[in-house]
């Protein structure tokens, strides 16, 4: 999305998500502070570029004092995957609509018939 809007290419993207709160999933959404992610901080970035940018967003967050070498809460992970994914869409908009649905996607097709289920491509016919 950031690509996309940096070079004003136009993009519609789908975001296919149950959860009450886009970004948080099972996984993140878990408020016990003993469930943490499973990689450092330093390892966590939204953006491949910008290896520093979660541990960045979690000493503005209240955190002033986490190394790369820290493992984040995975409810805190989620709160930045939510913070940016906003911030994100905030800033593409214009150039990149994006369209939330909050249900789960069960399998795919694109535009030549190929489908998705599973994981694994089949052929639709």
């Amino acid at each position: 999305m950031r690509g996309a809007a940096r070079r004003r290419i136009p993009l519609e993207l789908v975001l296919v998500d149950p959860a009450p709160e886009a970004g948080r999933g099972v996984a993140y959404s878990t408020e016990v502070p003993e469930h943490r992610l499973n990689v450092p901080v330093g390892g966590m970035s939204c953006y491949p570029d910008d290896p520093g940018h979660f541990r960045r967003w979690l000493c503005r967050h209240g955190e002033p004092t986490v190394t790369a070498a820290d493992f984040a809460s995975r409810y805190r992970y989620g709160s930045y995957l939510a913070d940016t994914l906003g911030r994100a869409i905030i800033t593409a908009h214009g150039t990149v609509s994006v369209r939330r649905l909050r249900t789960r996607a069960t399998g795919c097709a694109d535009a030549a018939g190929d489908a998705w289920s599973s994981g694994s491509p089949t052929a639709a016919r």
